[in-house]
């Protein structure tokens, strides 16, 4: 009993410890990059420079990502996560020795973050189930998905306000946000629930190509890892295509909506995230099976009810068309997180501790493709179709796509496998 108590005491101080760390680092990272963009735009004049930092800042991710999964599974993921804040921190901090922080400066300084951040993030996913209880990993990731949400209203509220004393002043919070997040990070105790691994099953340290192989042989034997990749990274290509491009267009030629109401639409987004990883934080995991299914399908049918109302040029007040917006919005938030945490927590159990690091890095590796391409996609096609038009087939194409892979036989029986056994740990929790 005294030994359990321990346990739950140090579970707990982790938790603590590593949404301290999420929530500083991601709050003085969204503010700076809210005024990276600003600054960039302001000293270039040119929309070329902002696009020139957003692929500095995702291809070095593409082409690392399997690198930093095969390391993650290779050292102390500690080490890594750890280190990747204070190195992330020093690096930013360094613009400070300039006398004027230059653009190319910055363009530096961000394609260094980006390296060392795409190995932080994949050693940090693989690390959360080894630092709390398997019944604590869903509240572990239901907590860090408030964190992060909270980090994305806070941080450009922020960043607006801090840019005002000038960008020097951004740069100084954001280095000691990472400082003090890396700082927080190495009271975790990152072996608090790792499993003892048999000698057959630790990774042999060969090329990093015979490393992946294995990876994607455990993937392929795995139909169901397979099907929820494919699940995750469908819906995650889908939004790409329909809202990072024809939704701003949407709102801003079409709608003709001022800056003040679309910040707002947006940031309610945010505000769903919050109110529903808040929610599932206290209230547990649901039946997964039906969990999953019900909360992509409202993805996608809140998607199609964003461009539906406007597709036949019916015309509203521009109250009317906020509150349609802002309602899908918050839909789509609140939905997010009960879809994906469940996912995620599964995939994190599922996957063997001594392959995490390589299979998350294959996942970001193909979300770092899909997502750029799918935005260079709706770019092209949006002369052709209407925003509103891209906006209904991407929602219509999540509940096609949801229904198809949830029908298939291997993901049914699994999922209600899970279901039934958490169903079982309860009643012998509370009886």
């Amino acid at each position: 009993m005294e030994n359990k108590s321990g346990n739950r005491v140090k579970e707990l101080r982790n938790i603590r410890l590593m949404l301290a760390g999420i929530i500083v680092s991601k709050t003085g990272t969204m503010a700076f990059t809210f005024a990276l963009a600003i600054y960039i735009l302001r000293t270039t004049g040119s929309a070329m420079g902002l696009a020139i930092s957003i692929i500095l800042y995702s291809l070095p991710k593409l082409i690392i990502s399997p690198y930093a999964g095969v390391l993650a599974d290779r050292i102390d993921r500690k080490l890594l996560v750890v280190g990747g804040d204070l190195i992330s921190g020093l690096v930013v901090l360094l613009l400070l020795f300039q006398s004027t922080v230059s653009i190319t400066s910055l363009y530096a300084v961000i394609v260094v973050l980006s390296l060392v951040q795409t190995f932080f993030e994949i050693a940090f996913q693989a690390a959360q189930p080894d630092i709390v209880s398997d019944d604590g990993l869903f509240k572990l990731n239901s907590y860090a998905q408030s964190a992060m949400s909270a980090a994305d209203i806070i941080g450009p509220a922020l960043g607006g306000i801090m840019l005002n004393f000038g960008i020097e002043t951004i740069i100084l919070v954001n280095g000691l946000s990472f400082i003090m997040s890396g700082l927080s990070e190495s009271f975790i105790d990152f072996t608090f629930n790792r499993k003892k691994v048999a000698k057959t099953e630790k990774p042999v340290k060969g090329s990093m190509r015979s490393e992946y192989k294995e990876a994607f042989q455990f993937i392929r034997s795995k139909k169901i890892i397979v099907y929820i990749i494919g699940l995750s990274l469908g819906i995650n290509m889908l939004i790409g295509l329909g809202i990072r491009v024809p939704l701003p267009y949407l709102m801003n030629e079409i709608l003709k909506m001022n800056s003040v109401t679309i910040g707002l639409i947006e940031a309610i987004l945010s505000i769903g995230i919050l109110v529903s990883s808040l929610i599932l934080g206290k209230r547990g995991p649901g039946p997964l099976y039906k969990s999953t299914y019900l909360y992509a399908c409202v993805i996608g049918l809140s998607v199609l009810f964003m461009g539906l109302p406007f597709a036949f040029g019916l015309t509203y007040p521009e109250l009317t068309a906020a509150i349609i917006l802002a309602v899908t919005h918050f839909t789509v938030g609140f939905a997010l997180p009960s879809f994906t945490v469940p996912i995620i927590t599964f995939e994190q159990q599922i996957i063997p501790e001594n392959m995490r690091g390589r299979v998350f890095g294959l996942i970001g590796m193909l979300a770092s493709i899909g997502m750029p391409l799918m935005v260079v996609i709706s770019a092209f096609v949006m002369p052709i179709f209407s925003a509103t038009s891209m906006l209904v087939f991407v929602g219509a194409g999540i509940v096609v796509l949801t229904s198809f892979i949830m029908s298939r036989k291997q993901i049914r029986l699994t999922f209600k496998e899970v279901d039934a056994s958490s169903e079982t740990s309860t009643e012998e929790i509370t009886s």
